[in-house]
């Protein structure tokens, strides 16, 4: 994925120290070619070694494209510093495994630079101006930056290390420019060479636990490292995972064990080491705490891939019922619980301060044996016999969808999922613009789509926890309008209020 941003760089940073002599100042616009290459930059590993990394990131052509008084900078293949009313500057980033507890240090050791004057970078949108009648975005100027100031503060900068399924990563942001706004000169650094060490003072969210890794750390976080050689130096799989897919623990009152029984036997002759825990192991009426805690160990002792939790939480407690956490909302929360939503998100935070998972967690938010025995029926057959025949293609068919009310950033968060899945050999893939207050579509156009047969289906835009807004498909469609019998798609929803399972007012949500 490209997750190569973390939301907050910290200052821990390096501007270069060393720079080869400039040339005079170059014209603008136009294509700007530094030196000759088939790609506009490359990033490169020079070495590696329990002491750190060097990285080379070259930059070989850019191109400046008039925009009224301001102008567009643009480098293929890499994305674009977009704060609001700051500089919009290309900008590289990368996902890097460091050694468990090792401080963490970086400096540019060198680098080479050409200046080009009469530059004035044009400032990120600001989308939040998005509303009914107001026109296009605002694009405001930072009164500080463009009055005289200096942008980015510095050319290379990385992230908190985090945990990610037991795997220690930091991100590094390499934005080779220097804005001088007090004499609209930018210096562009056409080679950068920088340095991640692993002998500094930084010892945020290290790895305490000392057992092997999971298969999870290899098939989910090894594909986004910059640097997968550091986490094949310290993965270490148990002698279990190596002969088997994983490890699931299942929570669950003791009375639906045998209506998960074929789930159960699925799992383990598919080749999981499947264990299960009863809800009276756990004192007769769990709570998050109890329920977290055995996770803890679970883990601690035996590793732990997959957590499964069977029940749905209400807050008029129904048979099937098991307890979650809850996270603010503020004026998303309808009030079932305190003002908050819940979420099972917490339950795979078991290393570090970071909000990476270590686990995956998963829940059948049932209330009911019958509800139960019909997951479970759908379940074990979708896996089991999968309807190959029924729709040509479905398995590797997609659907996109997204609206651009209030932010800017949902459609490239669509085109970057949509190239994710193309690489993963998904041949179809459909995507569905909404503008909620000029051209809000008919629901029936998801409805028509998901008929047809697609695996997956991915929304960002506005919900509730009973339908998306834009367009406004939800429960009423999927009770009534859907025939897509056995050709079940993955939904992720990324919406205010979406999955809320303890929803008093909707249920299901």
């Amino acid at each position: 994925m490209n997750l190569l941003r973390w939301s907050l760089l910290l200052a821990i940073s390096a501007s270069p120290v060393l720079s080869a002599e400039q040339t005079a100042p170059m014209a603008v616009p136009g294509m700007h070619v530094f030196q000759s290459a088939d790609r506009d930059w490359s990033m490169e590993i020079l070495d590696q070694s329990p002491a750190g990394l060097t990285v080379e990131f070259r930059l070989n052509r850019l191109e400046i494209q008039q925009d009224g008084s301001r102008h567009l900078l643009f480098v293929d293949g890499l994305n674009t510093l977009s704060t609001p009313s700051l500089p919009e500057l290309p900008s590289w980033s990368g996902v890097f495994a460091v050694p468990p507890r090792a401080g963490l240090g970086l400096n540019v050791l060198e680098s080479d630079s050409r200046v080009i004057a009469g530059v004035v970078p044009r400032a990120a949108e600001d989308w939040q101006s998005d509303y009914p009648g107001s026109g296009l975005p605002e694009r405001r100027e930072n009164a500080q930056v463009y009055g005289g100031g200096h942008f980015p503060a510095r050319v290379s900068s990385y992230g908190e290390p985090a945990l990610w399924h037991g795997v220690r990563v930091v991100p590094l942001d390499i934005t080779p420019f220097d804005w001088n706004a007090a004499n609209d000169e930018l210096t562009v650094y056409t080679r950068l060479l920088v340095r991640l060490d692993f002998q500094g003072h930084d010892t945020r969210n290290t790895r305490e636990i000392d057992r092997p890794l999971s298969r999870l750390a290899r098939d989910i976080v090894r594909p986004d490292l910059q640097n997968p050689a550091q986490l094949d130096a310290d993965l270490r799989l148990d002698p279990l995972e190596q002969s088997s897919l994983g490890r699931y623990l299942v929570v669950i009152i003791d009375a639906g064990i045998p209506y998960l029984q074929p789930w159960v036997d699925w799992k383990r002759q598919m080749g999981y080491e499947v264990t299960v825990v009863a809800q009276s192991e756990l004192g007769g009426t769990p709570t998050f705490a109890t329920i977290k805690q055995r996770v803890m160990q679970e883990y601690t002792d035996n590793g732990l891939d997959y957590l499964l939790l069977v029940g749905d939480y209400d807050l008029t407690p129904q048979l099937y019922n098991l307890p979650s956490n809850t996270v603010q909302s503020g004026q998303h929360a309808e009030g079932t619980w305190g003002g908050d939503i819940v979420s099972d998100h917490e339950y795979t935070l078991l290393e570090g301060t970071d909000y990476f998972p270590e686990i995956l967690v998963g829940r059948l938010s049932v209330d009911s044996h019958q509800q139960l025995s019909t997951l479970v029926t759908k379940l074990v057959a979708y896996e089991k016999t999968p309807p190959i025949s029924q729709t040509d293609n479905w398995y590797r068919d997609a659907l996109m969808i997204y609206d651009v009310a209030l932010a800017g950033s949902r459609r490239e968060t669509k085109l970057a999922v949509r190239d994710l899945l193309f690489a993963d050999g998904f041949a179809h893939i459909d995507t569905v613009h909404n503008d909620y207050y000029n051209n809000n579509l008919s629901p029936s156009i998801v409805t028509n789509f998901v008929n047809q047969g697609v695996s997956f289906v991915n929304y960002r835009g506005y919900g509730h926890r009973y339908q998306w807004v834009g367009p406004e498909f939800g429960v009423t469609q999927i009770m009534n309008d859907l025939n897509n019998f056995n050709a079940w798609p993955v939904v992720t929803s990324i919406v205010c209020g979406g999955g809320d399972f303890g929803s008093n007012q909707f249920d299901p949500c």
